[in-house]
């Protein structure tokens, strides 16, 4: 996941609140197949690397296995051991017992060798020339290395005739002498055999071969039944006889570390750490697969360090929006009108979860690095600005985005302001609740972050509200931190020219709005985001001097006319 250790421990976690609103638990279930890889998933996506190199680092494992079918499907095949080995690794202390923790330490060594040897064999699926990232690269030398060793040869050699002297252990005989009366009234423990035994519900037989069986002699004392009114009759105490079996157990423990003792050292955990490593790549790939059969666009970003602060995205969508139209494809197919019998035409269904799903375009640059988003309530405004933090973390933790093209540029964090209606309560109110954790936001927020914010400032009145939202645009902008800001604020919009005019210099602020389309007798929203021109007060006296109406206009015609 890392280049080098120095990288691991440059990571910027992300506050709680942004991985809520992004859904980033969503999305990291999305990418995970098994219990025990979810918390590092969990991890990746919510802890970002600080710099390029790690970023890099991570997307040429990805295209590693994108261009390497076989390579992917040895892994995954792989799977399935490393999490069983990651499994005895956790479980080292679980047993006290000398025999179940030699025969536990057995299994895991054995597990061990198979997982180098898989890896050394996945290795050749994709030839060392056809793999251009480090972390496969590294992996494979790795593998390489342990299996050419002359003890993970001796290992190899002596793990089948271990597990071969433990199939000759398979159960134990106990011997109970009985009295006139047939009533158990003494018990030893005979012997360890070399085969499981075999009930049989015969009591005849059973009762013949009292006659016919030998004379037994064992060396351990007999556990006679006790003498005493308090223990009932025709009952033996059993725990001296389970002592007797712990102590054979004992000691078949102690003879089978004896011949482990050699391969003690040898050590699993690095090996079983991979798990979660491949995990997380492996499942990015599996999501990214799932969406392109679909019909959705996916790519690979640019990720750029050298062309300043940059949110750059053609033909994004917001993930969450593309999993749901997926999961119903009934709905999807309806909703874009195409007909079929079912099981008739799966592709079409998924062809019309795609196309029920809207692209859009964003460019947040050194330039232009704030957007105010405005326009009809429903009409898709948090969905975009929920999508592009997405697209910001996953090509930050190094997985593909959900776009046509991207360019992105680290960020040091991801903050996001999405208050929800009931926020705030009798004591506080909406607005002091809403003020205070914007403070908090901007306690974070520094030149290098990504802010994201929806319908903030909505509990109060629209002119204070748009009063407090200039100040706060102001003040961003003068920092430069990358903002993307959908409000209900539309006179916002006028007052962008004389916010981008003033005295404060940094990036222009820019204007988005949701688009509608009049079709001849509703407004209908097409979830498009487009850019929305920043008319304001110059922009209106022009248009109101196309049309004859400014006061030296109007005074003037008055004049002509004589009323003046």
């Amino acid at each position: 996941m890392f280049p080098n250790e120095q990288s691991r421990s440059r990571e910027y976690p992300l506050p709680r609140r942004t991985q809520e609103d992004l859904g980033l638990d969503l999305l990291a279930g999305e990418l995970c197949d098994g219990a025990l890889s979810r918390g590092r998933i969990d991890h990746a996506l919510s802890h970002l690397p600080a710099d390029g190199e790690t970023v890099t680092y991570r997307r040429r494992v990805l295209a590693d296995l994108a261009a390497a079918p076989e390579l992917r499907n040895a892994l995954e095949a792989l799977l399935p051991k490393l999490r069983e080995l990651t499994v005895f690794s956790r479980s080292a202390a679980d047993t006290d017992s000398p025999l179940l923790q030699a025969i536990r330490r057995m299994g895991e060594l054995e597990l061990y060798v198979e997982c180098i040897e898989d890896l050394c064999s996945a290795a050749h699926t994709a030839p060392s020339a056809s793999r251009r990232s480090e972390g496969l690269t590294a992996l494979f030398a790795y593998a390489t290395e342990v299996r050419d060793t002359p003890h993970f040869a001796a290992l190899k050699e002596e793990l089948p005739r271990m597990k071969e002297g433990l199939k000759h252990k398979q159960s134990v005989t106990i011997g109970i002498n009985l009295d006139e009366r047939f009533r158990p009234s003494e018990a030893a423990l005979l012997s360890v055999n070399p085969e499981r035994f075999e009930q049989s519900g015969v009591l005849g037989k059973f009762l013949d071969s009292l006659s016919v069986s030998p004379r037994y002699r064992v060396s351990a004392p007999l556990h006679k039944m006790p003498s005493t009114p308090r223990v009932p009759e025709g009952k033996i105490p059993l725990t001296p006889l389970f002592q007797d079996l712990s102590d054979i157990l004992k000691s078949l423990g102690r003879t089978l570390e004896r011949s482990l003792k050699e391969f003690l050292s040898i050590e699993t955990a690095e090996l079983a750490g991979i798990e979660h490593e491949l995990s997380f790549y492996l499942g990015a790939y599996r999501l990214k697969e799932r969406l392109d059969e679909a019909g959705f666009a996916t790519c690979l970003p640019t990720i750029s360090e050298d062309n300043g602060r940059r949110l750059r995205a053609e033909g994004f969508y917001n993930v969450h929006l593309a999993l749901r139209a997926l999961q119903s494809p009934r709905s999807g197919r309806e909703s874009a009108g195409v007909e079929g019998a079912d099981g008739e035409d799966e592709e079409a269904t998924t062809a019309a979860a795609a196309a029920s799903v809207v692209e859009n375009d964003i460019d947040l640059g050194p330039e232009a690095g704030l957007a105010v988003i405005t326009g009809a309530n429903q009409g898709g405004k948090t969905t975009f600005v929920q999508g592009a933090g997405i697209i910001q973390v996953m090509a930050q933790a190094g997985l593909f985005v959900t776009a046509r093209s991207a360019e992105l540029s680290p960020v040091d964090t991801v903050l996001t302001h999405f208050p929800s209606a009931e926020g705030g309560n009798i004591e506080t109110g909406r607005l002091s609740t809403e003020l205070s954790e914007l403070s908090a936001l901007f306690e974070s927020a520094t030149a290098d972050s990504l802010l994201l914010l929806n319908e903030s400032l909505a509990g109060t009145n629209a002119g204070e509200a748009l009063e407090l939202a200039e100040e706060m645009l102001w003040a961003l902008r003068r920092v430069g931190t990358r903002t993307l800001y959908a409000t209900h604020l539309h006179g916002i919009i006028e007052r962008l020219p004389e916010l981008n005019t003033s005295s404060i210099s940094g990036p222009v602020i820019s204007g988005l709005a949701a688009e509608t389309q009049w079709d001849g007798e509703t407004m209908k929203r097409t979830y498009r985001i487009i850019p929305q021109a920043q008319q304001g007060k110059s922009f209106a006296r022009d248009l109101a001097r196309r049309h004859g109406v400014t006061y030296e206009q109007l005074v003037e015609q008055f004049s002509k006319r004589g009323l003046l």
